[in-house]
């Protein structure tokens, strides 16, 4: 474990103080806790950015599937004709 020395702005230190006798835990627990939800959500992004990525143009060789806009046209054309 590292120790790290950081600045607070009152509301902030008061937040986290508060947070803190909420729920009978350190500022220390409270920050680190925060820190490793913040890692953790950025971590999701990647993941899911990656698996993302990874799915483009999965589909591209499938001939079932047409052209969207060609597909929007026709409903937006029958929607039209219907007035």
């Amino acid at each position: 474990m590292k120790t790290v020395e950081i600045e607070l702005s009152d509301q902030q230190f008061d937040t986290l103080r508060n947070l803190g006798i909420e729920y009978n835990r350190s500022i220390s627990e409270i920050l680190n806790v925060a820190v490793d939800q913040l890692f953790s959500i950025n971590e999701d992004r990647n993941t899911n950015l990656a698996k993302m990525r990874m799915a483009r143009g999965i589909w591209s060789d499938r001939d079932d599937i047409h052209d969207t806009n060609e597909y929007v046209r026709e409903i937006r054309k029958s929607l039209h004709d219907r007035n």
